[in-house]
């Protein structure tokens, strides 16, 4: 049995997935369209179908073949830094380039959010392939 409190969850948990990815882009002056990859990771990204997920507008709209799931992608990572001195040193060089944002403190952030809490979001200019979808 599915709830209205289930539906609710999906929907902050998707809000939240797009609006983060938003944000960043935004920082970053990156558009949707230049992204080369997707990745879906975690159990939340091993089990969600990617076009069920873009219909409710969970990420940043790109073609389907360009999402890719990563599964437990923390707990890889874990295991291979574990057992490699290499990748150990790798990882040491990326989180020195980590820049760390606060995404509530950004002034879209709320807007962001709000918009992407409607199925499948409020602009639907950001999905075309989903208005194609629900024009049909």
């Amino acid at each position: 049995m599915i709830t209205q409190e289930d539906i609710r969850q999906i929907q902050l948990a998707k809000a939240a997935i797009y609006s983060g990815t938003s944000v960043l882009m935004m920082q970053l002056e990156i558009a949707a369209g230049v992204l080369s990859k997707i990745f879906l990771a975690g159990a939340f990204g091993t089990y969600v179908y990617p076009q069920s997920a873009q219909v409710i507008g969970m990420y940043p709209h790109v073609p389907l073949s360009r999402v890719q799931f990563a599964g437990n992608a923390a707990g890889s990572g874990a295991r291979m830094a574990l057992m490699s001195v290499d990748i150990r040193r790798k990882a040491r060089e990326i989180s020195e380039k980590v820049h760390y944002v606060e995404l509530g403190a950004d002034a879209n952030f709320q807007d962001e959010f709000l918009n992407a809490t409607y199925f499948p979001h409020k602009n639907l200019e950001l999905f075309p392939s989903v208005r194609r979808l629900m024009q049909n």
